[in-house]
This record gives structure tokens, sequence and C-alpha cells, in this order.
């Protein structure tokens, strides 16, 4: 009998409920819903919105990430500060606080639903007139590929406020428009016509012409290669720093610089398989990091060079033209596809010291590359003695060529009996 009315005494505690503070989570919603003009309220008041606007000071934020630390239930302490809880706020169908930031980047909007809300919430900074209406409109002779000229307009006092669609370059007094940037840089892999009929789909501005359009392509190029000279810099200052400390035998002294000895691996990529592709790309990879160090791209393809095909040779025009050309001309090879890489490998060993201050004296090759005959030669000539190079094979390449001649030499001996007779 003892035993159960301890069990009472400690179910009568347990049912005991602590007394309530504060508005319930149902009132705030109302307030928040039936809001006559919400506009005017301060956002930091409205449920969920103080946890996303950083305006409070230092101390407050410190005080409110101790107290979330130290408050076993975070449902329990939103509760307490009035505001909705995730479960609350999914109940009253406001989702979670977390959802609402500030909205940046380039959006998809449909004019008509923007103009309808700008006219339904906004009141003209000039006149105040609760029946002015603001109409969003577009000035079409001043649209610059996918940047628009929009503005707004007072139905009563006519006062114009300018809203543009996209900033530019460089700041005010730009050139280019970023959106028209970023357009000609997710579309390089598909060209202006691709782009074209993705704006003319999504109902869209048409975008700038081809001739901006390639002197964008032209910009984010320089700026894809700076980004990659200062990536690959970066990875021959690690490479080194690797070797300083862990081979230091393997640097030496080249006047007041170090130079590290390094082993690399070259290898290409082409445009289509085979060995007639257009363009190639060769790379020098480190073999302690597995980082790119440098690249060379060689081509025998140039698109203006192709498009003066047709013009006489001989004529005034196309000489004033080839004299012009010929500095920015893309054809950089002569020779045949496959000696690309030979050729690329001796161009990225002969500016190895002086660019990236290392010296590839370890040469990895493939099994069958003949660039490393070239290089040898091409280093001979340009530094003699002191630039020594050696070749070893990677294993990996081996074994995949040993392979594939065990394989078609087993192909090839089928049904076949041996000098033996077995």
């Amino acid at each position: 009998m003892v035993r159960e009315d301890k069990r009472k005494k400690g179910s009568v505690k347990h049912g005991k409920r602590r007394g309530f503070s504060g508005k319930r989570w149902q009132e705030i919603a109302d307030e928040f819903t039936n809001d006559a003009n919400p506009r005017d309220a301060n956002p930091q008041s409205l449920p969920g919105v103080s946890e996303v606007l950083p305006t409070n000071t230092t101390a407050d934020r410190e005080s409110v990430s101790t107290k979330k630390l130290l408050n076993s239930s975070f449902e329990k302490f939103e509760s307490s500060r009035g505001i909705l809880t995730r479960e609350q706020a999914r109940k009253v169908g406001l989702g979670s606080a977390r959802d609402v930031e500030i909205a940046t980047g380039f959006k998809i909007q449909d004019a008509t639903l923007l103009s309808d809300c700008i006219s339904a919430a906004a009141v003209c900074s000039s006149c105040r007139k609760a029946t002015s209406k603001l109409k969003l409109y577009q000035r079409n002779s001043d649209r610059e590929g996918l940047s628009e000229s929009l503005f707004l307009q007072c139905s009563s006092c006519e006062v114009v406020t300018p809203l543009p669609t996209s900033n530019r370059l460089g700041g005010k007094g730009g050139v280019s428009h970023e959106v028209n940037r970023r357009a000609a840089l997710a579309s390089h892999q598909f060209g202006h016509a691709g782009l074209t009929q993705f704006c003319a789909g999504m109902n869209l501005p048409p975008p700038v012409g081809k001739d901006s359009y390639n002197k964008h392509l032209i910009k984010i190029e320089k700026a894809a290669k700076t980004s990659a000279e200062e990536v690959m810099k970066d990875a021959a200052k690690r490479l080194f720093e690797k070797v300083m400390s862990e081979c230091p035998d393997d640097i030496e002294e080249d006047g007041e610089d170090l130079i590290a000895h390094v082993s690399v691996t070259v290898d290409g990529t082409w445009q289509k398989r085979g060995h007639s592709s257009k363009i190639g790309v060769i790379f020098v990879i480190s073999v302690a990091t597995g980082e790119i160090l440098d690249y060379e791209v060689k081509s025998l393809f140039c698109h203006e060079c192709k498009a003066h095909n047709n013009q006489d040779h001989e004529g005034e025009e196309f000489q004033e033209w080839k004299k012009a050309h010929e500095p920015k001309c893309e054809v950089n090879h002569v020779g045949s596809s496959e000696e690309m890489e030979a050729v690329s490998a001796v161009d990225i060993f002969s500016r190895s010291i002086a660019t990236r201050k290392l010296k590839y004296t370890t040469f990895v090759g493939d099994g069958d590359s003949s660039s490393f005959g070239r290089v040898k030669e091409a280093l001979d000539k340009k530094f003699g003695a002191a630039y020594e190079i050696k070749k070893e094979e990677c294993v990996g390449h081996v074994q995949k060529r040993l392979g594939s001649d065990l394989r078609r030499y087993k192909n090839d001996m089928k049904g076949k009996k041996l000098l033996d007779g077995k």
C-alpha cells in the first residue's frame, strides 16, 4: 500500500503544469495574419524574421546563442521569446524562418505579376496619394541584350522611377551589363544560336548580337586564363614547399633563386579521338601532388581564316586583313595532330624554370610517347648539361598496354595450334 501511495503522489506531482506566461502561439499567428498594414510593421517584429536580419548587436547574438545552446529544447526557447516554433509555423502555413532571406541574384520574373504586385503594394513617394497606382513600363530603345530598361510611373503625378534589371560591370560607367556576360558564360557550349533559341522559348528578350557575344567570350577567356595561371602558380608553390620539407637534396641554387627538381607526367586530350583532331590540350602534372603545373593549347584551325579562305589571296584586301589577323590567329601548330603532345611538352619544359621555379628532371611517360626524345633534345640545345632529364615508365600504362596485347594475341590465336601441336 505504501508503494501505491508513492506512485499516486508521483503521478499527481508529474501531472502538474507550470504557469503560462506570454502570448500563446495561436494569438501570435492571428496578430500576424490579421495585420491590416504589414508593410508599416517593423520587420524585426515579424515571427521568424528576426532570425534572418542581422540587426542585433554582437552581445545580443552571443546571449541568444548561449541560451539556445544551454536550453535542452529549442522549441521551448522559441516559445518563451514569442516566436513561432517550426512545428507551429508549419501548422499555420508560414513555413520555417530559415526559408526567409533577402533576395539576391537574377530571377526569371513574369513582368505582369511584378507590375500587379508593385501596383498593389507600393505608394508613390512623390504624391503619396492612396488612389495612385505605380505601373511598370519598358523602354525598348534602351534595351541592351537581356538587360532591359524598366521604369515605374505614377498614375497621378506621372513621376518616373528607373528600375534597371542588371548592373554594369565596373560600376555605373561600365560598358557591359552583368546579365549579358553571365549569359555568354553559361551558353559557351551551345553558342549564340542556342542562347537565342532558349530566350525565344522562355519569352525573354533576345540576347546581344553575334559580335557583342564574341567580345564577351574573349573577355571570359582572358579571365579564365588569368585565373588558371594563378591556380597553377599556387600549385607550383605548394610543390616547391613539399620538396623543400621532404627532399631538401632536390633543391639547387640558380643565382639568387632556388629551383626544385620534381617528377612530372605529360598527358594530352584532343577534340576528337584519333590523330585527325584540329585542337589539342597538353598538361604537365606533378607526380607528387597530382596537380596541374602548366598546360599548352595547340590548334590547326582558325574560324576567321576559314571565313576568308574564299577570298583572293593575292588581292590587296586579303593581304591587309592577313597582316592585321596574324597576331591573333588561332593556328599555332604546324604539323600533324600526333606531334602536338611532343611540341607542347618542349614548350612547357623550356619555360619551367622561369615561370614555376621548378626543374622537371623526371619524365614519367606512357609507354608510346615520343615526347621524351623531343624534350631532351630541346633542353640540351637550350641549357646543355645543366638540365639533365631522365625517363620513367608509368606502371599503369605499361600494365594497360601489356594486357591489351595479351588479349589481342589470345583472340588472334583462337582455334590455332602451337608448334608443339597443343
